[in-house]
């Protein structure tokens, strides 16, 4: 699913967001830099599976798919920073060659930050600190919060946490560009029927060889991903709407109420109802 929200203003194109709950793919036209506040988590970058323990920072690129697994989501917490990288250079600025090569993966710099290394020390210090700018904006905070990021890429760059590409993106991309076909589909019909003949055939594989294919690139079988967002959607519809119980779950695809509550006791850790009575408490 291709994010199409804007992240801050088209002069200052930049947002911070706390999410206590899991995120399923997704991708933007935007950097983003993740924190774990709290817990720890699976990071999905395309089909790379990164741990990260609390403390632990993550980075993806323009347009590259990624998602996060709670381990325990009652526990775990994770702060990200979006932003346009035409807030760091224009198209004649010297930096540009560095942001643009990011952008278009030429430059693969590092998934992966902890707190124990120069770079990732450099970098989560400067997520903190622009996260408080962000959330007390006094004046000029827009220039403190650039110079920042602009502290951020230069560690990353001064201490080697990135490499050049000049042949063939490591990760294969032709595979993250079929994974994102078949992700896209289901993010705009998981409320109707869908079966792994129908998923299958978005490739042109068999269903044997396309549920291989796919557990092996996202670390589930089509199956479960299905189920997992349409968990995800349901939780919303509880969080923020007075649907009921059963509703929601015919809402998002599920056909039987009781496999629905044991899918959202699997992946939420609690039942429908406690879910949403914790989302008022």
């Amino acid at each position: 699913m291709r994010d199409a929200i804007t992240h801050g203003d088209m002069r200052f194109p930049i947002q911070a967001y706390t999410v206590p709950f899991d995120l399923p793919n997704h991708w933007h036209n935007e950097f983003e830099f993740l924190y774990m506040s709290k817990g720890s988590a699976t990071y999905w970058v395309d089909t790379q599976p990164i741990e990260l323990s609390e403390g632990d920072c993550g980075f993806v690129s323009k347009g590259q798919m990624h998602s996060i697994d709670y381990h325990d989501e009652s526990t775990s917490v994770f702060f990200a920073l979006v932003f346009n990288p035409i807030i760091l250079a224009g198209d004649f600025d010297a930096c540009n060659f560095f942001f643009q090569g990011i952008a278009d993966q030429r430059i693969l710099i590092d998934h992966k930050y902890t707190p124990d290394t120069p770079q990732g020390e450099n970098v989560i210090k400067g997520l903190m600190g622009i996260s408080d700018l962000l959330a007390k904006k006094p004046y000029a905070y827009e220039v403190r919060v650039k110079s920042l990021l602009y502290g951020i890429f230069a560690a990353i760059f001064e201490y080697g946490a990135y490499h050049v590409q000049y042949d063939e993106q490591i990760g294969n991309p032709k595979n993250a560009e079929k994974i994102k076909k078949v992700v896209n589909y289901i993010y705009n019909n998981y409320n109707q029927k869908i079966t792994i003949e129908e998923l299958s055939q978005l490739l042109n594989y068999s269903p044997y060889y396309f549920s291989r294919f796919f557990k092996e690139l996202t670390g589930r079988t089509p199956i479960d991903y299905l189920n997992r967002y349409r968990i995800y959607r349901a939780a919303e519809l509880l969080r923020t709407t007075e649907v009921s119980i059963s509703d929601a779950a015919f809402a998002v695809g599920f056909e039987n109420l009781s496999y629905f509550i044991r899918m959202f006791r699997k992946y939420n850790n609690c039942t429908p109802s406690l879910y949403r009575k914790r989302g008022k408490g």
